[in-house]
């Protein structure tokens, strides 16, 4: 979220608590908490049982998304598969490991329809960035592309073949006695988190 244009709020809060200081890490990485020595991070997507406490946030809407040019040069996209064959032109993205294709929503069960696409890359910047200069169709967190529908960069396609909405959650160590700055800035944060969960 700080990623995606709001560093104003870190500010806010260490005006608000000007003892304590702020390390923050953004990456597409799986870190290790512990081993790391984070002592909370948000993590988005299902969660595997780590033995880390885990405070669930909200979830991410997902979309699917196309830059105006894409539209202009291949038309809007009526289906995902079926008889119009594979999904057109999808990007890839895959920080841990191959993507599968297009996750969707069909009838309350989750279902992975394949794709074909012509970039695969590892970063979500990067993933945006190829969208919105037309290489192809991407499914992504509503929150994540805000700016650049507003902005008329992208435009939602296929709202009916909608991934399942992404869990977000605050995990950190099982200690018995979190630092007051440690709460705080999780009291924060969870606050924040408001304004881009559902």
């Amino acid at each position: 979220m700080l990623k995606n244009g709001d560093p104003a709020s870190a500010d806010f809060f260490l005006q608000q608590y000007p003892g304590i200081e702020l390390e923050l890490s953004s990456s597409d990485r799986l870190v290790d908490v512990i081993r790391e020595g984070f002592d909370c991070v948000v993590r988005v997507g299902a969660l595997k049982d780590s033995g880390l406490i885990a405070r669930p946030l909200g979830k991410l809407t997902q979309i699917n998304c196309a830059s105006p040019d894409y539209l202009a040069r291949f038309g809007y996209p009526q289906s995902l598969g079926g008889s119009g064959g594979s999904c057109p032109d999808p990007l890839r993205q895959h920080p841990r490991g191959p993507s599968p294709g297009f996750e969707v929503m069909i009838d309350g069960a989750v279902r992975w329809v394949k794709t074909g696409g012509i970039l695969t890359v590892n970063s979500t910047e990067t993933y945006q960035a190829a969208c919105i200069a037309g290489l192809g169709i991407i499914q992504v967190p509503r929150t994540g592309v805000r700016e650049a529908l507003r902005a008329g960069d992208l435009i939602e396609i296929l709202p009916q073949y909608r991934a399942e909405p992404l869990p977000v959650s605050l995990i950190y160590p099982h200690r018995r006695n979190l630092s007051r700055r440690v709460n705080l800035f999780m009291e924060w944060l969870g606050g924040l988190m408001k304004a881009y969960v559902d």
